[in-house]
This record gives structure tokens, C-alpha cells and sequence, in this order.
């Protein structure tokens, strides 16, 4: 399309394959279709496991512990940006909107929609599914609070870190490109100037 190259590599997320003959779902009326993502979105992402202190090896915790591990592949920073393209951008053109209890709120906002949306996830697995239920209700409840008080809201904050880092970066930038310019602007002045006083001089 004669267009320039773009400054940074602008990745698919993925393909959608929908097989030409209409397959449905077992005992579910829905309609097969297969979704392949690229690793750079994956929403669900299995880091190293934690270690836990001895008392939290007992049996009866086990499982919550297990649970909470299992939960956490949910939260990361692909789910965010997931959550962000429907909310909309935490961090604000208007610099009004930046100020700390909005942007605050925003932040709060966007950490409860990525936890509503984890957990929607985490039940679409009938395994998980089962096994978070299986727990007794008050463990349920602390690794809901635990995900979404610390879990979420930590991952929310350092996006909200690397964007503002890359705001700041593309205005200096911008600021440096303004000058560079400003300042072939004034040579090429310059250099008319010393041309005119070369001609007068021949004249």
C-alpha cells in the first residue's frame, strides 16, 4: 500500500480456524471452533511454584496452596492488556484524569474486571472447576481476596509502570526529534545568512 514500515513489530494475535463442516461441542450446543494463540498473548501463563513455609505444607492446606497456584497462571500481564482493550487506557491523555485517587480508581477498576474475567476462565476448565469447589468455603474466599487484593492488583500496577515508562520514553523522543529539527532549522538559517553576505560581497 506504499505505506512506511511501522516502528515496532505489530504481531497477530492469533488465528481463528472454523472447520467447513459444522462440528458441536458434546453434549453442548454450541458450534466448534478452534482458537490458536500466539505465545506474546496467552492469557494463561504457569510460572515457577512457590515455595511454602512449613506450616503451610499441612495437608489441609495442600490443596488451597495447589489451588492457588493454579489460580494464578490466570493472572498476567496478556489478560490485562485483554481487560484493557475493553475497559479502555488506565493512563489518560488528559493529564487532569492522571491525578492519583483517579487514577487510583481506574487501577481498582481494571483489577477487579481482570479477576472477574480469571476466574470465568478458571471455571471453563471442569478440572479446576471441581477442584476449587471441592475446598472448604473460607479457603475459597482467601484465595479469591488474597488473587484479587494482591495477585491482580500488583500485575495492574506494573503495567501501569512500563506504560507510563513508555509514555515518558516516546516524549523524549518527540522532544529530541523537535530539537534536532530546531536546530538544522537555525543552521540552514545560518547558512543563508552566509550566503547573502557572500553574494554582497561578490556584488
Amino acid at each position: 500500500m506504499g505505506l512506511p514500515p511501522l516502528p515496532f513489530q505489530n504481531r497477530a494475535e492469533g488465528v481463528i480456524i472454523k472447520p467447513v463442516l459444522t462440528i458441536r461441542a458434546k453434549d453442548k450446543d454450541r458450534r466448534v471452533i478452534l482458537k490458536i494463540k500466539t505465545t506474546d498473548f496467552v492469557e494463561r501463563v504457569r510460572t515457577k511454584k512457590r515455595e511454602y513455609k512449613e506450616e503451610s505444607r499441612k495437608k489441609s492446606i495442600q490443596p488451597m496452596n495447589e489451588m492457588y497456584d493454579e489460580f494464578l497462571t490466570f493472572i498476567n500481564e496478556n489478560r490485562v492488556c485483554s481487560v484493557v482493550s475493553k475497559f479502555g487506557p488506565i493512563i489518560k491523555q488528559n493529564q487532569e484524569e492522571n491525578i492519583e485517587n483517579k487514577l487510583n480508581e481506574r487501577i481498582n477498576q481494571v483489577t477487579l474486571l481482570l479477576f472477574e474475567d480469571a476466574l470465568i476462565d478458571l471455571y471453563k476448565d471442569d478440572e479446576l472447576k471441581e477442584k476449587f469447589e471441592n475446598l472448604p468455603i473460607y479457603q475459597q474466599e482467601i484465595i479469591k481476596e488474597k488473587i484479587k487484593g494482591v495477585e491482580a492488583l500488583n500485575v495492574v500496577k506494573d503495567y501501569v509502570e512500563k506504560i507510563k515508562s513508555m509514555i515518558s520514553l516516546t516524549s523524549d523522543t518527540i522532544l529530541n526529534d523537535n530539537n534536532n529539527n530546531n536546530n538544522n532549522n537555525n543552521k540552514d538559517l545560518l547558512d543563508d545568512s552566509d550566503d547573502n553576505i557572500l553574494d554582497s560581497i561578490l556584488t
